[in-house]
């Protein structure tokens, strides 16, 4: 791995960490959703180990459940900013990932940075946000593609990127939605000479494959499977809470009583 690549990805790394630091400045000192009330409380009354058996409406959060963990290291009062300092850690880490592992995809460097801060620069306007742990499993999809896709050169970038595959997969099981990438960069390496699947691909598969066999086997309740969150809905709400209703601005859930309540400062704020 070259120095000079590094270097810029720290750079660019550092800069997604910066930019959710500015978007999100009530992170730090207050649980969001679940950081609170499942990963953090989970890990403060059953350890570090048990909670990632334990399944959150209907499939299982690997990462999450990790960095919840983090906050029981320190006082009380500090556990929002340890756990938030986590969630920068890790959107720093899938930037960073992005911008190595995407130069055969995106040859400009200017370019290939832009794409690797995109995700904390998108709307956050309604009831999810950016700034938590709850919600990684969506940004995480962006660094795992670029990776499946990408190459991998150099013993450092094969590890990192195999263990963030490997991360996103047992995090959400939207991951198998890279099945179409997947085939393709083996399509691709196979019309290259290489007769094995990239490790990425293994990682990608054993990822998706354990967080699918736990969903069948260890969900603490089946009725979860059932609620509006369940793996079923998980398609139906990635396209009509996160793309339509934080990329179109007068979409009708931006407020539960209709169009009158949107003001202007609103509407500005899902732009921003």
């Amino acid at each position: 791995m070259a120095r000079g690549s590094c270097c810029w990805a720290l750079v660019v790394g550092l800069a997604a960490v910066l930019l959710l630091w500015a978007r999100a400045p009530f992170a730090p000192r207050n649980f969001w959703g679940e950081d609170g009330t499942r990963f953090f409380a989970h890990a403060m009354a059953d350890g570090w180990i048990r909670p990632l058996g334990r399944s959150l409406a209907g499939y299982f959060h690997f990462l999450p459940r990790l960095l919840g963990a983090v906050g029981t290291l320190v006082p009380l009062e500090w556990a929002p900013a340890a756990v938030f300092v986590g969630c920068l850690a890790s959107v720093g880490w899938f930037a960073a990932t992005i911008w190595l592992a995407g130069d055969r995809l995106l040859p400009n460097p200017f370019v290939r940075s832009a794409v690797a801060v995109s995700p904390v620069l998108l709307p956050i306007v309604g009831f999810e946000s950016i700034g938590n742990i709850t919600n990684l499993h969506f940004l995480m999809l962006a660094p795992a593609a670029v990776v499946i896709m990408g190459t991998q050169e150099g013993r450092g970038r094969q590890v990192n990127d195999v263990l963030l595959v490997t991360m996103a997969g047992l995090t959400s099981p939207t991951t198998l939605g890279l099945a179409p990438l997947a085939v393709a960069r083996l399509a691709s390496d196979r019309r290259d000479g290489s007769r094995r699947p990239a490790p990425v691909l293994v990682a990608w598969l054993v990822g998706v494959t354990a967080q699918f066999m736990m969903i069948a086997t260890m969900v603490d309740d089946s009725r979860e499977m059932a609620t509006d969150r369940s793996v079923p809905e998980i398609g139906f709400l990635f396209l009509e809470r996160v793309l339509l209703y934080n990329l179109v601005p007068f979409w009708p859930r931006i407020a539960g009583d209709g169009f009158e309540t949107v003001t202007v400062a609103l509407v500005l704020r899902g732009l921003v």
